[in-house]
């Protein structure tokens, strides 16, 4: 299989992977322990909650708090958009892969 066949297979078991609970993908990965798109594409999808986990604790912790929570930069989870190069830590923009600043979704860009 080719790099583009590769990439665009992962892409939609990513995409496929994202509607399923931790549960069933700890199933998956039982299962098929030799697939290595299977087993990335888990991986994948388990990154993105624990990173969505800790937006939402921090946007949580601010609100609680009225204050900002200082977290070292390379620690906190943003975006930046490949058009205007704006930098977002929050995490509707994160989880939407959407710029502010252009009004736009990452994957609807020129």
């Amino acid at each position: 299989m080719n790099k583009r066949d590769r990439d665009w297979m992962l892409e939609e078991t990513i995409r496929a992977y994202r509607g399923l609970d931790d549960d069933a993908l700890g199933v998956l990965k039982e299962h098929w322990p030799a697939d290595r798109i299977r087993q990335e594409a888990i991986a994948t999808v388990l990154a993105e909650r624990e990173v969505d986990a800790r937006v939402v604790q921090q946007a949580d912790t601010e609100h609680a708090w009225g204050a900002p929570v200082t977290v070292p930069d390379k620690e906190r989870p943003s975006i930046t958009c490949p058009t205007c190069g704006m930098v977002s830590y929050n995490h509707n923009d994160i989880r939407e892969r959407y710029c502010g600043h252009c009004h736009q979704f990452h994957d609807e860009m020129p």
